[in-house]
């Protein structure tokens, strides 16, 4: 699992808003690791706005690439954990992931 999170932390998620006025880059394990405004943007009434969307687009993101990889983690090692789906369900906001 320490090495899921290690690889999860060297991802990297991008999503964007506002017709790409707004782009946030975080890594694996939900840390943001970029933020770019276009300069046209940057006194746009709608710009809080933005920045929210896509770092909760990025961080929905990320959560599901790492509830896959913990997943596949556990298929590797043949592992049979209960409530593992549900768990990672959680997570995602997807019920049995």
């Amino acid at each position: 699992m320490q090495q899921v999170a290690e690889e999860m932390r060297s991802e990297r998620i991008t999503a964007s808003a506002g017709d790409g006025a707004v782009e946030v880059t975080i890594n694996g394990i939900g840390e943001v690791q970029e933020l770019r405004v276009i300069t046209e943007a940057r006194e746009h009434m709608h710009l809080e706005i933005w920045i929210i969307e896509a770092t909760n687009t990025a961080g929905a993101s990320a959560k599901q690439k790492y509830a896959a990889a913990i997943t596949q983690v556990a298929n590797d090692l043949n592992l049979n954990l209960p409530g593992l789906d549900s768990l990672l369900g959680s997570l995602t906001g997807r019920p049995g992931s």
